[in-house]
């Protein structure tokens, strides 16, 4: 996620969508987010689901 893509990294652009999509709900609604990743460098190679 700390890799650059077209308009900019994953990890801030994953951020301000989520933040975009909350911005749009009810106060009172609970959001709940479930995460995959990997443990390591983020380079390629050993990846293991958590």
């Amino acid at each position: 996620m700390k890799a650059s893509v077209a308009g900019g990294v994953k990890m801030d652009l994953a951020k301000e969508t989520i933040k975009q999509f909350t911005d749009q709900l009810e106060e009172d609604v609970n959001v709940s987010l479930l995460a995959y990743g990997h443990i390591g460098t983020g380079g390629e190679g050993k990846y293991y689901w958590i």
